[in-house]
């Protein structure tokens, strides 16, 4: 038998449902501990236009996957992942398979892991920030390889 090399898994699950501990929360919820010690500041790179920031991943140990696994998931365990309002599937899906289809390339005829994830990332959270200004949905990568080429168009 030979050894399995990369896998990639893509999950659009909503851990906000019964079978999980609930745990939304509005960015504006999020508060800063006045008793935690502060540290000292590093200078913050220039966010380029356009840019996303890199949330803050929360996810349990028991839903992260070992480093040999590339990992999508739809968003964290803090928000709800939502469904298309036109399509038969999640928002996440949606952008998903488009990103698939060759929007996600970057013009080199490569779609990478993070070529793909950048292209999900920004299309959901656009699209939720509109839909629903208060509980966007922020997907989430886990890669040890993030140059990785998932494949390559024609």
């Amino acid at each position: 038998m030979e050894e399995v090399g990369e896998i990639t898994l893509f999950m659009d699950v909503d851990f906000n449902n019964s079978a999980f501990q609930q745990y939304i929360v509005k960015p504006g919820d999020l508060v800063e501990d006045p008793k935690a010690k502060k540290k000292k500041k590093k200078k913050k790179k220039k966010k380029k236009k356009g840019e996303l920031e890199t949330p803050i991943v929360q996810l349990p140990k028991e839903i992260m996957p070992p480093e040999s696994i590339t990992a999508f998931y739809a968003s964290n365990i803090t928000q709800i992942t939502y469904d298309h309002p036109d399509m038969n599937n999640g928002i996440f899906t949606y952008y998903l398979l488009r990103g698939l289809r060759g929007e996600a390339d970057n013009g080199d005829k490569n779609i990478t892991v993070a070529e793909l994830h950048d292209y999900i990332s920004k299309n959901v959270q656009d699209t939720t920030k509109k839909l629903y200004k208060d509980l966007p949905q922020v997907p989430q990568l886990f890669s040890s390889n993030p140059d990785r080429v998932l494949f390559r168009l024609p």
